[in-house]
C-alpha cells in the first residue's frame, strides 16, 4: 500500500483482500498448522509466553490461551485515541496480514477487512505499549475482533457485541497463533507515523500540493485497483495528529 492509500482508509475508505493475498494468508497458515501437528515448541502458540515461555501447553489449551492472550496484554491507559488514527493502525495491520508471514486464519484477516469497511472501530487509550511493540494497545483491536469491550461507531461508543450485531457480523473464534498475529506489532505506530508524514508533506506543500506521493510502492497484495472508496474528509488534512 501507499500512503495515500493507507490515509484514504483512515479517512472512510473501504478495503478488498484480493485473491493474492487471501492465497498468501492461507500459506502462512499452513505452516503455523503444520508446526503444530509436529509438536514443535513455538512460542506463543505451543508454549506459554514471557517468563512462561519455557512452559508447553497441552494441546486442548492452546485455543483457550488465545482470549486470555489478549485479555493479559491490555494495558493502555488516557484519552482514546483519533478514528483517523485507529483506522490507520488497523489497515496497516491487515496490510501485514496480507502479504503473509503473519501465521494469521483468514477467518480473523476477514473480520478485521469487515470491522474496518463497517466502519466499527475498538476505542484504544492514548497510552500504552509492551516492549517494541503496541501490543497493550492492539490488545483492544484484538478484543473487538472477540466481540468484547467498547467500540466507536456511528458517532458513539457502543459495546463491540451491538456493533457486530446491527453490521450482520459475529465474533471470531482465534485459532493459536491468531492473538499473537494480531497484538504482536508496530501497526499502531506505523499509522500514525504515515498519518504525519502525510500532514507535513501537506504542510511544506501548500494546500495544494501532494507532497507525500506513496512512491514506495510494495506489492499490490491488499487493495485491488479502485478498490479503495474514496471518502470526505471528516478533518483537514493539514492538522497534526494527536501522538498515541
Amino acid at each position: 500500500m501507499t500512503l495515500d492509500e493507507v490515509m484514504t482508509v483512515a479517512n472512510g475508505g473501504s478495503v478488498e483482500l484480493t485473491k493474492e493475498a487471501l492465497d498468501l494468508i492461507g500459506r502462512s497458515r499452513a505452516v503455523v498448522d503444520a508446526a503444530i501437528d509436529r509438536g514443535d515448541a513455538v512460542y506463543g502458540v505451543t508454549t506459554g509466553v514471557g517468563h512462561a515461555r519455557n512452559e508447553r501447553l497441552p494441546m486442548e489449551a492452546l485455543a483457550e490461551m488465545q482470549p486470555i492472550l489478549v485479555e493479559m496484554h491490555l494495558g493502555a491507559m488516557g484519552e482514546p485515541l483519533p478514528v483517523e488514527l485507529v483506522r490507520a493502525g488497523m489497515v496497516v495491520r491487515l496490510n501485514g496480514f496480507a502479504r503473509g508471514g503473519a501465521g494469521v486464519s483468514i477467518e480473523v484477516a476477514q473480520a478485521l477487512e469487515a470491522l474496518i469497511n463497517n466502519h466499527i472501530h475498538p476505542v484504544i487509550p492514548r497510552s500504552g505499549s509492551v516492549g517494541s511493540g503496541d501490543l497493550g494497545q492492539l490488545a483492544f483491536l484484538g478484543r473487538t475482533l472477540l466481540g468484547r469491550g467498547e467500540v466507536e461507531w456511528r458517532g458513539d461508543e457502543v459495546p463491540a457485541q451491538v456493533a457486530l450485531r446491527q453490521s450482520g457480523l459475529t465474533p471470531v473464534s482465534l485459532r493459536p497463533k491468531d492473538a499473537l498475529a494480531v497484538i504482536s506489532s508496530n501497526a499502531l505506530t506505523i499509522g500514525h507515523g504515515i498519518a504525519l508524514c502525510r500532514s507535513v508533506g501537506m504542510l511544506l506543500s501548500g494546500p495544494r500540493g501532494r507532497h507525500v506521493d506513496g512512491g514506495h510502492r510494495g506489492e499490490p497484495l491488499l487493495l485491488r485497483p479502485g478498490g479503495v472508496t474514496s471518502a470526505p474528509q471528516r478533518r483537514s488534512g493539514r492538522d497534526l495528529p494527536e501522538s498515541p
